[in-house]
């Protein structure tokens, strides 16, 4: 079997992280549900030194069977290239669609399919044009921007409204897009800014909203119902 290379182990070290988050899944969840899954013995001390670092004692055939799991590779493949799922290359596609069309995208699946998988694969390759923010259910409205302005390397405070200019005008001069993703856990709070952010930098930055099947059935609901900006929101949306 072909040695597997540093680019190939962060790769597979990336997924394991991103599968963690996605499911909510400690180190030893995971190493009992890849046992369980009949992809071969996978032990909690091995998870843990593929996330730390700890590499050297860490044979191919574990490296294999982890990544078999998480749908990176197959039995037959005679190299580590990684071969992402069908779901994680049409997640990539769509954030490449965004940023090269400068238009609002979403995507909303069910947990476990791959989509934080692809938003970080695109995010991870195109370092320069576009960033990724994971937000989170106890943010509020000022936490959200702060963390997106973190993302672009920026300082900003003070009112909302002003928060928002600052990273505005920074991505429309720099060209970055934006990929948010867990929208929906912020998304009651979140639907004016939403609006404003990309009436800012619309026609020069992309930006792709990801969440949970949730995420599109709030949308959907608040749209029915007219509440804050959701219709106008809505309509921005290129593509769900």
């Amino acid at each position: 079997m072909t040695t597997q290379t540093t680019i190939n182990k962060t790769d597979i070290v990336n997924a394991i992280k991103a599968e963690m988050s996605e499911k909510n899944l400690s180190q030893q969840q995971l190493a009992t549900a890849i046992t369980t899954s009949g992809k071969g013995n996978i032990s909690h001390a091995i998870i843990s030194n593929m996330v730390n670092g700890k590499h050297a004692q860490i044979s191919d055939e574990m490296w294999n069977r982890v990544s078999i799991y998480l749908g990176m590779k197959t039995h037959t493949e005679a190299d580590w290239t990684v071969k992402p799922l069908a779901n994680i290359q049409k997640v990539y596609g769509l954030c490449e669609a965004a940023m090269k069309e400068k238009t609002m995208k979403a995507i909303a699946a069910k947990t476990g399919l791959g989509k934080t998988v692809g938003l970080k694969m695109y995010a991870k390759k195109n370092p320069t044009s576009c960033r990724y923010v994971l937000l989170r259910k106890s943010m509020n409205v000022k936490d959200c921007l702060k963390e997106i302005a973190g993302a672009l390397n920026l300082d900003v405070d003070g009112k909302v409204s002003d928060m928002i200019s600052m990273i505005s005008s920074h991505m429309n001069k720099k060209g970055l897009g934006l990929i948010l993703d867990d929208v929906g856990k912020v998304i009651d709070k979140f639907y004016a800014v939403l609006q404003e952010r990309f009436d800012s930098t619309e026609g020069s930055c992309g930006i792709v909203l990801a969440g949970t099947d949730h995420f599109h059935t709030c949308m959907k609901m608040a749209k029915q119902k007219s509440l804050n900006s959701v219709p106008y929101l809505f309509r921005r949306i290129a593509y769900w």
